[in-house]
């Protein structure tokens, strides 16, 4: 008797990782608010999405975070979606959760002056 196959969650190519984000999902120009459960760098758990169809696709915001997905599968538990292109998950989770700000980037921070004269 041989191993057991390996879960989908096995096959993945790129590791998720857990959070709590708040973002919006556009479909057919309705924005909905959605909490992203978890993010890779290929695709992500949704929870709080109306009804959608395996191969739907919409577009998916948040800070750092602006991309069409599409529906591969639809859970009780959420929805999991595949990115139209990967994104930087670890970028995302940094710029969505508080307590992280210092690892932010400033948008328009002025560089520190380093060269000053000497009194």
């Amino acid at each position: 008797m041989g191993a057991p196959a390996p879960s989908p969650i096995d096959l993945r190519k790129s590791q998720r990782y857990p959070t709590h984000i708040d973002g919006t999902a556009i479909i057919h120009g309705m924005r909905y608010p959605v909490v992203i459960a978890d993010i890779s760098a290929d695709g992500a758990m949704i929870r709080g999405l109306p009804a959608v169809a395996t191969g739907q696709q919409f577009v998916v915001q948040a800070r750092s975070l602006d991309v069409v997905v599409i529906v591969v599968r639809a859970a009780t538990r959420g929805t999991g979606v595949r990115f139209s292109h990967a994104v930087n998950p670890l970028a995302v989770v940094r710029q969505n959760y508080a307590g992280l700000e210092h690892l932010r980037k400033a948008d328009a921070a002025p560089a520190p002056d380093v060269w000053r004269a000497i009194d």
